[in-house]
């Protein structure tokens, strides 16, 4: 989802000023500004925020990165007992 939210905005920078007029139902800078902050987002300071509420180590993983796991055992256990965390 990160990933096609920053190609959205990605693309909404590159939209000429007069498509922009012709279309002012879309909100173009926030679009822009989305993919800003996604573009900068920084998994490590997430990572140690949540160590520091959990007080433990946390593993940040992408349900991505899982699901194309070859280890089907591995990949089961995590999708099994997986939190997802709305990061906002």
């Amino acid at each position: 989802m990160i990933r096609c939210l920053t190609v959205i905005g990605e693309a909404a920078n590159r939209v000429s000023a007069d498509t922009r007029v012709a279309l002012p139902e879309i909100s173009w800078a926030e679009a822009v500004g989305l993919r800003n902050v996604l573009v900068h987002f920084d998994m490590s300071d997430m990572h140690d925020e949540l160590r520091m509420i959990f007080g433990r180590e946390v593993d940040l993983l992408t349900r991505r990165a899982v699901e194309s796991s070859l280890n089907p055992i591995r990949k089961s256990s995590i999708l099994s007992s997986a939190v997802m965390l709305d990061v906002a």
